[in-house]
C-alpha cells in the first residue's frame, strides 16, 4: 500500500496594481513584477513555493517607435512566480508566467 503524496506548499495573493519589468520595444509581460504592499492586502505570507498572484491590472513600459516611454496596461491576470521578496513596502515576484 502506498501513502498518500505529500501536499505541495503554496502561496497565493491578490493585487490590484502592479508594473512589470520593463519591455524594449513593446508591451511584452516579463518575468518579474512589481507592487507595492498596499495594492497587495497590506501584508505578505510566505507558504512556500509556487506563488501565484490575481493581478487585477499590471503595467508594462516600453519605447514606441517614436522613441516615447509609453505603457499598456493588461487586466485580470494570474501570475505564476518561482520566487517572491518582501522589502520596504514593496513586493517582488520573480520566475513568472501569466496566464489570462
Amino acid at each position: 500500500m502506498l501513502g498518500a503524496p505529500t501536499a505541495q506548499a503554496a502561496t497565493t495573493g491578490h493585487c490590484t496594481s502592479a508594473l512589470s519589468g520593463p519591455g524594449i520595444t513593446s508591451p511584452t509581460l516579463t518575468p518579474i513584477f512589481f507592487a507595492q504592499l498596499s495594492a497587495c492586502g497590506g501584508s505578505f505570507t510566505d507558504q512556500g513555493a509556487p506563488y501565484t498572484f490575481t493581478l487585477d491590472s499590471i503595467a508594462v513600459f516600453y519605447m514606441s517607435g517614436s522613441g516615447m516611454l509609453t505603457s499598456f496596461a493588461y487586466h485580470n491576470l494570474i501570475a505564476t512566480c518561482t520566487a517572491v521578496t518582501v522589502s520596504n513596502g514593496g513586493l517582488s515576484g520573480s520566475g513568472c508566467v501569466y496566464a489570462a
